[in-house]
């Protein structure tokens, strides 16, 4: 309780030091994780594939010069992979291992020109895994690219991010918990509208 007290006052302080917008996003993510490991059976055969799943959330931006600003954004998002699994002679079977996590991303933007403006970001991301899951964090790079446009006091966003994701978070299946995996971890696109006042 005493760290989250403090998180806010840090950002209460640092919107006061610097001009500050508050954002509001949403969109579509495609994530899947690293290689299954089909557990040494040659009668089986596994894939991770793509799936789709959303985030939203929000975030502060503080403007830290003309064309650079620091983003910290507070977002749920889906991830987890589709898995092809097919044992010899039968058609192959898929289902979704969903991994929900709220994502903590604190990035640097910089913007090409000021006002509207096509801009680039990078950074970290620190998320809190909240499906039940081996491990309860995980962490990752980010970068994207995006458009805002500039709308009197309101600005729009289109972005797309890519999320990295360092952790092995080993998911269990469910339907097959004999199998054992590899490392798993995320690899996840994020595409964005965002509003900001």
């Amino acid at each position: 309780m005493k760290k989250a007290f403090a998180f806010v006052l840090l950002l209460f302080l640092a919107t006061w030091a610097y001009p500050a917008d508050f954002k509001i996003m949403g969109g579509l993510s495609l994530s899947k994780s690293t290689d299954i490991n089909p557990g040494g059976l040659a009668i089986y055969s596994w894939r991770a594939q793509y799936g789709a799943g959303f985030a939203a959330g929000g975030g502060i931006e503080f403007s830290l010069a003309k064309s650079l600003a620091l983003e910290i954004d507070a977002l749920f998002i889906q991830k987890g992979t589709r898995v092809r699994f097919v044992e010899s002679g039968d058609p192959p079977v898929y289902w979704i291992e969903r991994i929900n996590e709220l994502s903590i991303p604190v990035l640097v933007k910089v913007l090409l020109r000021p006002g509207t403006s096509p801009y680039i970001l990078g950074g970290g991301e620190f998320a809190l895994v909240l499906t039940d899951r081996p491990k309860s964090t995980d962490y990752g790079l980010v970068g994207g690219i995006g458009f805002k446009k500039q709308l009197d006091k309101l600005g729009m966003s289109l972005e797309a991010r890519y999320h990295h994701g360092l952790q092995d978070l080993r998911p269990n299946s469910v339907i097959f918990p004999a199998i054992s995996t590899l490392s798993r971890k995320m690899r996840v696109f994020v595409f964005m509208i965002g509003f900001s006042i």
